[in-house]
């Protein structure tokens, strides 16, 4: 599903976030639209193909999930680049599964068995839990 009103939030902020760019065009430019293009995107007047969600997710270092909406993380672990990529990851399943309570103790010692954590992984969630 695609939320035009998270799209057009988050579409703006990598903008006005970017360090490289400091008007609209430049912005523009870097994701491959024109200006009035980006604009429309920005105001929620117009909605982005799919290979432009894409190109804008892959250019600025974000999940098409996150892009459109749907959702709260905004970096793939596979794109995660900085600490603050993983940390985002890391908190996000915290949220989920750690203070889930449906989530039982048992369940989340077989979760740490099978996707292999080292000893310093481990402590680390132990100590985060």
């Amino acid at each position: 599903m695609f939320d035009k009103e998270k799209f057009k939030t988050r579409l703006k902020s990598l903008r006005e976030n970017h360090p490289e760019f400091r008007t609209q065009r430049e912005f523009a430019d870097f994701i491959g639209v024109s200006q009035p293009t980006l604009a429309s995107y920005e105001r929620g007047a117009a909605k982005p193909p799919v290979d432009v969600l894409c190109n804008i997710a892959d250019k600025c270092r974000v999940s098409v999930e996150w892009l459109c909406g749907n959702s709260g993380i905004r970096t793939n672990l596979d794109q995660a680049e900085e600490f603050g990529d993983v940390y985002e990851v890391l908190v996000h399943m915290r949220d989920k599964l750690w203070m889930n309570t449906t989530f039982a103790k048992n369940e989340r010692n077989q979760f740490r068995a099978s996707t292999g954590w080292d000893e310093l992984t481990s402590h680390f969630m132990n100590e985060w839990e």
